[in-house]
C-alpha cells in the first residue's frame, strides 16, 4: 500500500520525459517543414551534400534526445527513491538502495552509451 505515495513522483517522471519528446517531435517537425520548396513543379538534382546534411541533421538530434535524457531521468529516479523513504515511510534498507544505484547506473550507461556511439558516427 506505501508504493501509492510513489506513484506521482513516478508520473511526474514520466509526464517530463513525454513532454520532452514531444517538443522533441515538434521541434523536427517544425524543422523539417520550414525549409525551402522550390516554386519549379520539375525535381531537379540535390545540392551537394545534402543526404549528409540530413543524416547529420538526425545524428544532432539524436544526441540532444541522449544529452536530455541523461540531464531528467537521475534525478527523478533519485525523486522516486526519496518520496518512498519519507513519504512512503519506507525504511531504508541496504537492497532498496543498492537497487535504486543499480537502476540509476544503468540508466545513465545506457544513454552515455548510445550518446558516445552516435557522436562517434558523426
Amino acid at each position: 500500500m506505501h508504493y501509492i505515495v510513489s506513484l506521482p513522483p513516478l508520473a511526474l517522471m514520466f509526464a517530463m520525459f513525454g513532454v520532452l519528446v514531444l517538443l522533441h517531435r515538434a521541434t523536427r517537425f517544425r524543422v523539417r517543414r520550414s525549409r525551402r520548396r522550390s516554386p519549379f513543379p520539375e525535381k531537379f538534382l540535390r545540392s551537394p551534400g545534402e543526404t549528409l546534411r540530413r543524416q547529420i541533421d538526425d545524428l544532432s538530434d539524436e544526441i540532444t534526445t541522449y544529452l536530455a535524457s541523461l540531464l531528467v531521468i537521475p534525478p527523478f529516479l533519485y525523486a522516486v527513491h526519496l518520496s518512498q523513504s519519507y513519504f512512503g515511510r519506507t525504511p531504508e534498507t541496504i537492497f532498496r538502495t543498492a537497487t535504486s544505484a543499480l537502476i540509476l547506473a544503468a540508466f545513465t550507461t545506457f544513454f552515455l552509451v548510445k550518446r558516445v556511439r552516435t557522436t562517434h558516427m558523426k
